[in-house]
This record gives C-alpha cells, sequence and structure tokens, in this order.
C-alpha cells in the first residue's frame, strides 16, 4: 500500500513538473540584436576663397566670393561679418553671392561657413582678406577729433573711393640749435577711428609727394627727385627713379602701370609698364616760377599751375600747364593781364569741360570758372581772401579763410561760413560725400 502512494505521488509530481516546464509563458524570449549600421563617413571638402568682386561697399551692395569647391545649397552655406549674417543670393562651385549687411565696424571680420566644408581664405587686401563695408553717416555738423599727429603743416589730403583717407604731415624737431622738418604720410582705413603710417616722404612745401591706390599702394619722393613705388600696407619703398627732378604732381592706375609726373620745371613724364618713363613735354620754367599745384581727372585729363618768367621786368604770371585727352597736345596757358603778385593757390575740375580755380593777388581773391577745359576763364566771385577749396561736386564746396570755413551751394558764385575751429585750417578735400580737414592738432570731417 505504501509503495502504491509513493508510486501515485511520484506521477503526480512528474506530472505536475511537466506541465509546468511546458509552460510557453515561462520561456525565456530570445531577442535577436539588430544589425549595427555603420555610417559612412562624409568627406571634408578643401574649399578655396581666391578673390572678391570688390574689397569694399556699401550696406546692401551685392558682392561676390570667388574661388573654388564652394556648393550651390545656400541652406549650407553662412557667412558672417563679426556676428552680423550676411543674405546669401546665389551660390555655385565657384561662387558665391551675397548683399553686404550693415555692420557697425568698418572692417567687420568675414567669416565663411560651409557644411562639411574646410575654407582657407588666400585673399590678400589691405583689410587683411576682408571686405570693408562703408557706413553710410547722415548728414550733419563738423566732427572734431584729436590729430595723431602734431602738424606743421599738411600739404594734401587724399580720399580715396572705398573710403580710406591719407595725409601727408610735416614735423619739426628743434635738434643742436637747428630745426629739423620729417615728412610722413598717415592713413586710416577706418573712417578716422584708427591711423598708421604709411610711409616717409620728402620735404616740402608744397608739391604733392605721395598719391595712392585703392589698392593701398603707391608712389611717394623720397629724396632730391626720387621716385618710389610704395606696396600695399607702406612701410617700405622701391626706388623707380632719381633723375626726375623737383616732382610736383604724380597720378597713377591701380595696377600701378599707367601714370604720369609732373616736375616744377614744368617738365611731364610718362609711363605704360610702372617701371620705365618717357620724357615729353617742357615747359622749361627757370629762374622765378614753376609748377606748384595740379589737379586731374584721369591719365589723360590733368591740370597743373604755377608761375611763368615773363621777362626780367615784367616778372612772371601764373600758368597753367594741362592736357584734355588722350590723343591731345599738352597746352600752356599764361595769365599775362595779371600782376607779378598773382597766383594759382587752387584749381578743381569736375569734367573734361567745366572746371573752377582760386585766384588771388595781394589785393582780392577771386574764384574762376572754365567751361573749355582750361582754356579760357570767367571770374564768378571776389570776396573773402581764402587760401584752400575744395568741392564734392559742381555746386558744392567748401574754402578755407584762417580759421573759418566757408560753404557754398551754387558753384563758388556765394559763400557764407559753415564753421569757425579754434586753430588755422591747413589742408581740406571731399569726396565720397564727406568732407576731411586737418589743422595742427585736430582731424575735422562733416558728412553730406
Amino acid at each position: 500500500m505504501k509503495f502504491a502512494l509513493k508510486l501515485l505521488y511520484s506521477i503526480l509530481f512528474c506530472s505536475l513538473f511537466i506541465s509546468c516546464s511546458s509552460d510557453p509563458a515561462s520561456d525565456p524570449e530570445v531577442v535577436t540584436p539588430p544589425v549595427p549600421v555603420v555610417p559612412v563617413p562624409v568627406p571634408v571638402v578643401e574649399a578655396k576663397v581666391t578673390a572678391y568682386s570688390i574689397n569694399y561697399g556699401k550696406p546692401d551692395e551685392e558682392v561676390t566670393i570667388k574661388g573654388e569647391n564652394f556648393t550651390d545649397k545656400l541652406e549650407n552655406i553662412s557667412l558672417y561679418f563679426d556676428s552680423v549674417k550676411a543674405t546669401i543670393i546665389a551660390a555655385s562651385a565657384t561662387e558665391i553671392k551675397f548683399k553686404l549687411p550693415t555692420t557697425q565696424n568698418v572692417i567687420p571680420i568675414l567669416k565663411l561657413e560651409i557644411k562639411n566644408t574646410n575654407i582657407t581664405n588666400l585673399v590678400k587686401n589691405q583689410y587683411n582678406g576682408n571686405i570693408a563695408i562703408l557706413k553710410a553717416n547722415p548728414a550733419g555738423s563738423w566732427i572734431v577729433s584729436n590729430s595723431p599727429t602734431d602738424n606743421t603743416q599738411v600739404i594734401k589730403i587724399q580720399i580715396l573711393d572705398n573710403g580710406a583717407v591719407y595725409y601727408n604731415w610735416e614735423t619739426s624737431i628743434p635738434y643742436s640749435g637747428v630745426t629739423l622738418s620729417y615728412n610722413y604720410v598717415k592713413r586710416s582705413l577706418d573712417d578716422g577711428k584708427t591711423w598708421e603710417t604709411w610711409i616717409e616722404t620728402a620735404s616740402t612745401n608744397w608739391a604733392t609727394n605721395f598719391f595712392a591706390t585703392n589698392n593701398d599702394e603707391g608712389w611717394s619722393v623720397y629724396g632730391a627727385g626720387s621716385l618710389y613705388k610704395i606696396p600695399m600696407g607702406g612701410q617700405t619703398r622701391t626706388l623707380l627713379g632719381n633723375s626726375f627732378g623737383s616732382i610736383i604732381h604724380m597720378n597713377v592706375d591701380e595696377s600701378l602701370k599707367n601714370g604720369t609726373v609732373i616736375t616744377s620745371g614744368g617738365t611731364i613724364y610718362t609711363t605704360t609698364d610702372g617701371e620705365n618713363f618717357t620724357k615729353g613735354h617742357s615747359s622749361n620754367l627757370t629762374n622765378i616760377g614753376g609748377i606748384t599745384g595740379s589737379t586731374y581727372l584721369d591719365n589723360d585729363h590733368i591740370w597743373s599751375y604755377g608761375l611763368r618768367t615773363i621777362s626780367s621786368n615784367e616778372g612772371y604770371r601764373p600758368i597753367l600747364l594741362y592736357k584734355k585727352g588722350s590723343s591731345a597736345e599738352w597746352k600752356e596757358k599764361i595769365f599775362s593781364d595779371g600782376t607779378k603778385d598773382d597766383r594759382i593757390r587752387v584749381a578743381q575740375f569736375f569734367t573734361e569741360n567745366t572746371g573752377l580755380m582760386l585766384y588771388s593777388n595781394e589785393i582780392k581773391t577771386s574764384i574762376l570758372k572754365s567751361n573749355d577745359g582750361g582754356d579760357n576763364w570767367n571770374e564768378i566771385y571776389s570776396g573773402e581772401a581764402f587760401t584752400k577749396m575744395t568741392f564734392s561736386d559742381a555746386d558744392n564746396g567748401w574754402a578755407v579763410s584762417g580759421k573759418m570755413i566757408y560753404k557754398t551751394t551754387n558753384g563758388g558764385v556765394s559763400w557764407t561760413l559753415d564753421y569757425t575751429h579754434d586753430e588755422d585750417v591747413l589742408s581740406i578735400a571731399s569726396k565720397n560725400k564727406v568732407v576731411w580737414a586737418a589743422s595742427k592738432s585736430k582731424i575735422l570731417k562733416r558728412y553730406l
């Protein structure tokens, strides 16, 4: 009996065990791991920026960045000027077209980003590979700031199309009982916020001893009759020639190849390769007299002025030495009706035909106008004893008399006092809707 019970219990236990072990709910779940997806590496493209369509411009102006291995997908391109994002207009593998934004700084840091692309900027310009954004400053009153230099004289102010400003200044230093004079050119690329010395020049009382281009290159005089080529950034020089004589006028194009030099004796030198100069017209202005100043529109339209000796009894008279056209010969006009005290102080032409001249003697100061390129002149104003004059266009101009700056809005026919400074104004110039002036210790500017 006991055996039968044990057998029964054994059978029941085995049945129960078999029943439990066969329960599908108790079977462990078998999980098949997913097949790992190996990411395909995205190759990094090597791109190059090789040039800009312009190196400077105004807000909303369209600019093209040129280079290699860009993309045509606008969504993958970002362009910043400092922290301001520019609007991309179009793109291809070799060009990115965009609009310049409005920035706080004149020379903001340009940062181009393209997805999965390493970009190398190969552009070398005066802005360290960046693009200058000129300010659209509102017209207003004169703004006066401290000059970076102590100016005994400021012979010339040159304003470029890109807004850069250059001026040459003379400083005098007493040394061992004598006074030594040194001349340098200062320049600002950021609307006068900062100034740097561009080059040292020859000492002169009236001559144009430098000429700068939009590339921050140019020509300069250093030493007796020596003309030098100045590279981008200035500081150094390369001799172009040392037998010109006293250079009064110089101009050269952006390539530094096509240019003209005029000496105090009225001798014209021209070049078409920037290295070799051909001697042309010579006025032989010797003894008392000579060329003292100039103005120009381009290499084929130049007007220089000074004095020519008439005779030992009559003394000298103002002379205009000029060329108006690529095929035109150099001409001389002597203002023989004047006196030996007459001077042409300033001349400026707006077109090949229309120009103004500041003409003075010990008795009066006049403004003369020509409508035929300098052949004939008529007086349109006589009054204030102006010494300097500049025009932004044929109607609007400014003239200096000591500490006072006068303004005209009708081409020089009438003038009104615009500003009185606390120092004599040494030089004044206008271009790009701004007037720049300099005194002994101040820099002045007025936005138009």
